[in-house]
């Protein structure tokens, strides 16, 4: 099949509409929630399964995971590659081995939220669903 001027324009068209919807959803992710039991940090990427928080090596639990500032999880091995091999402030919770399970990399504005004991943003309101008769 060939693909005309039309078509492809059309297509293109299309595209763009789909992310200008798409996109205005993102905005939700400035207040995202963070734990209250969080704790704040610094980290320094290494090899797993040990990192470097605050300058200590501590144990990443098996499954753990981590969230970028976007709040997409990503790979523990992306992550010299995505902040450049710079250390990052984040937030973290620990297991009950007290290997570290969960890790928020935060944005600035975040850091400052965290700092005034405000972690946990608003989450927005959700809609009782009405029980349905037939």
């Amino acid at each position: 099949m060939r693909l005309n001027t039309k078509n492809v324009t059309c297509l293109g068209f299309l595209i763009c509409l789909l992310v200008g919807t798409i996109s205005p959803g993102y905005a939700v992710l400035a207040d995202r929630p963070l734990p209250k039991d969080g704790v704040l940090g610094v980290f320094s990427p290494s090899k797993l399964p040990k990192i470097i928080i605050d300058d200590k090596e501590v144990k990443f639990a098996a499954g753990g995971q981590i969230r970028n500032q976007k709040n997409v999880i990503v790979q523990p091995v992306t992550l010299k590659a995505e902040n450049k091999g710079e250390d990052v402030k984040i937030l973290y919770e620990k297991d009950t081995l007290g290997d570290v399970k969960r890790i928020w990399m935060l944005t600035d504005a975040e850091v400052e939220r965290v700092k005034a004991g405000n972690k946990a943003a608003p989450l927005p309101a959700i809609k009782a669903s009405t029980p349905q008769t037939h």
